[in-house]
């Protein structure tokens, strides 16, 4: 019975352990890589739209900018479709807004600034983006 209460000990002693160096391994991975993730954050990243063939002056064309821009920001905040927890699905949703408003702002043209804010006043109040 001894024999056995320290083979028991043993295991209890090498599992405590196991289980300490697998939480340092973690800590110190995360040690690791948090530069980098704070670093990645602070990149600001820039997507490419052109309106060369978009007549900014109709409302049809002002949408289909308006279109374009909503896309470029999906892809530069990661706006993949899927499960996401809520925390990430409500920070890429403030980047997207974000980022459209910087690049609207940008833009300066009064026809996809109206829709902007169209389709944002919408959205607060829980209608469909679109406006219908």
């Amino acid at each position: 019975m001894g024999a056995y209460l320290c083979f028991r000990a043993l295991r209890i002693m090498e599992a405590n352990i196991m289980q300490r160096l697998t939480v340092s391994a973690l800590v110190s991975a995360l040690v690791l890589i948090a530069p980098n993730i704070a670093e990645a954050a602070e990149e600001q990243q820039e997507a490419v739209v052109t309106f060369g063939d978009l007549d900014m002056m109709t409302e049809r064309d002002a949408a289909r900018a308006l279109h374009r821009i909503r896309r470029a920001a999906e892809d530069v905040c990661d706006a993949a479709p899927g499960l996401q927890t809520m925390d990430v699905r409500i920070a890429t949703r403030a980047c997207v807004q974000d980022a459209m408003a910087r690049a609207v702002e940008g833009l300066a043209n009064p026809l996809v600034l109206a829709q902007f804010n169209g389709r944002r006043l919408y959205a607060r109040r829980g209608d469909r983006a679109e406006g219908s």
